[in-house]
């Protein structure tokens, strides 16, 4: 387990902040079943291959005429992961799997940005009103 020391400072509009040391981050595991068109066992075989080498995923698989990749989003996007996929020569399904894809990377990027942006100051909060 983490363990967090905690140090008090003071901000620049004189509000008395505790910040934490960072602890050592936890992956963030994500785990996908992705479709394609038609595909071959040897495509998939290669795909797989492919994407146990790449950093960040840690575990890819064929699983009847699909590919099950579990990996950490802090190190890998499915992006990137559907580009090593794609240059196996295999070819996504389109229709309701490309609208899932689409979510899934929206909900990626969401997760990255949140994940990489800094704490907010309390001056990031709205003033309050005068009247």
């Amino acid at each position: 387990m983490a363990t967090r020391t905690t140090k008090s400072r003071r901000h620049f509009c004189g509000i008395e902040m505790q910040s934490l040391d960072q602890p050592k981050q936890l992956p963030i595991v994500k785990k996908r079943l992705l479709k394609f068109v038609s595909a071959n066992a040897e495509a998939l075989r290669s795909a797989c291959g492919n994407l146990n080498r790449a950093a960040g995923v840690t575990r890819a698989e064929p699983v009847n005429d699909c590919l099950l990749v579990e990996y950490d989003l802090r190190q890998v996007r499915l992006v990137e992961i559907e580009a090593v996929t794609a240059g196996s020569g295999l070819v996504f399904r389109n229709g309701l799997h490309a609208f899932q894809r689409n979510l899934w990377r929206f909900l990626e990027k969401n997760e990255w940005d949140a994940d990489h942006s800094g704490a907010g100051a309390c001056c990031n909060r709205a003033p309050p009103r005068f009247r």
